[in-house]
């Protein structure tokens, strides 16, 4: 699941549950939740280039992200922005492997690397149409929440 559909769902959790310490917990999990969902992967993701421009608009798009729920709710945007990152951090277990330009399908080095890798069974470009309705749905619920 792309970056700003972690985040989004995220925010959600971060503004709909009160303690700040649950909200985050529950945003990591909600991570591997989506990431069980199928989801959208394409070869041309596997060229480092693309790859490093969509994970580039990923992040501009969690910058946005921030900034709108700073825009709506001034007085309460940290725990829902915190909670957006922490929905989004499992995914930097693989930013060593990325680094060193290694698969990280093959350096699967501890329990929750191969946890994460064998939840995401389906990452084909037809998740591409799953993504998409997560956003729209999600950014609808955010919407509606702030």
């Amino acid at each position: 699941m792309r970056a700003i559909n972690h985040a989004v769902t995220g925010a959600i959790i971060g503004v709909s549950i009160t303690s700040p310490i649950v909200a985050v917990a529950v945003a990591v999990l909600s991570h591997f939740i989506l990431d069980s969902i199928p989801h959208y992967d394409d070869v041309k993701l596997q060229q480092k280039t693309v790859f490093n421009a969509v994970l580039l608009a990923d992040a501009f798009l969690c910058f946005l992200l921030v900034l709108m729920i700073f825009a709506v709710r001034p007085e309460a945007w940290v725990v829902p922005s915190i909670a957006a990152f922490a929905a989004t951090s499992p995914d930097f277990m693989w930013m060593k492997s990325w680094l060193d330009g290694v698969d990280t399908k093959k350096n699967l080095s501890n329990w929750l690397m191969r946890f994460h890798s064998k939840i995401q069974w389906s990452q084909t470009p037809r998740g591409l149409f799953v993504e998409i309705m997560w956003f729209i749905a999600a950014i609808s619920i955010l919407l509606n929440v702030l």
